[in-house]
């Protein structure tokens, strides 16, 4: 596997926008996460809906795509929003921004927003999300 490099946050300003994910939610994709959880599957309509947690997956990769974290970097919370539900069978594209960053005891605090839409445009649900980097 080969390494990514370290996302520096000397990359990193406010308002920047980081490549996007494309992510296809799969059913093999649905079943390992809910293997892992023990979740069972839900329908909607006759159709498979992904399980709400796998935005914890999409909204962390997603400003990750080409980058690994510094060694010391925590995540350090997550909020959720739903607009509409994502089904088996659709692809995701999540937008990460970098929304803010502050200072939280002499580390770097850095926000970011993850927006993510399916392949009809439609907004499905966003993350935001806080990284106490490493110094």
């Amino acid at each position: 596997m080969e390494d990514k490099p370290f996302l520096t946050l000397e990359r990193l300003r406010q308002g920047a926008k980081l490549e996007p994910l494309v992510l296809p939610i799969s059913e093999e994709f649905v079943a390992a996460f809910c293997h892992a959880t023990s979740e069972k599957p839900t329908f909607l309509e006759g159709r498979q809906v992904a399980p709400t947690g796998i935005a914890g997956i999409w909204g962390r990769r997603a400003y990750l795509v080409n980058h690994r974290m510094p060694g010391g970097s925590v995540l350090f919370q997550l909020q959720y929003e739903f607009d509409r539900p994502v089904f088996v069978g659709d692809t995701l594209t999540a937008q990460a921004r970098v929304k803010e960053i502050t200072d939280r005891k002499g580390r770097p605090l850095v926000r970011f927003r993850v927006e993510a839409k399916n392949q009809r445009g439609e907004g499905v649900a966003a993350v935001e999300l806080a990284v106490l980097w490493s110094k």
